[in-house]
């Protein structure tokens, strides 16, 4: 079997939910928007379209955008409970117990889970 130079690069950096993908659509997209907002995202629901088609791929910036415009082009009317990690400075007295209680990290963790066992 004779292999060309483009059959030779590995999509394993690249996930996806087509094929035998074993990352999880919704992780898959919530990857997408990291990689093309540098954020990261969580939500309740299954992007798609105004006419209720799973969305695969996510949409390109868009300047001077609201939070609200954003949720409903990126993830569809019928997402809800968006939430955005961002990073955060606690005061210096804030007890780890705490963070941890705060941190709502479930989701976090299954990405990077998933995206472990593509690996």
């Amino acid at each position: 079997m004779t292999m060309n130079k483009r059959s030779k690069v590995s999509s394993a950096s690249k996930p996806t939910v087509k094929g035998n993908s074993s990352v999880p659509p919704k992780e898959n997209y919530c990857y997408k928007i990291l990689k093309t907002y540098s954020l990261i995202a969580d939500f309740k629901g299954t992007p798609t379209t105004t006419k209720n088609v799973p969305k695969m791929n996510v949409p390109k910036p868009m300047k001077d955008e609201t939070f609200n415009l954003w949720k409903v082009r990126v993830l569809g009317p019928s997402v809800t409970d968006v939430v955005l990690y961002m990073p955060v400075i606690p005061a210096p007295q804030t007890r780890i117990d705490t963070l941890q209680r705060n941190s709502d990290a479930e989701h976090i963790e299954k990405v990077f889970k998933a995206f472990g066992k593509k690996r």
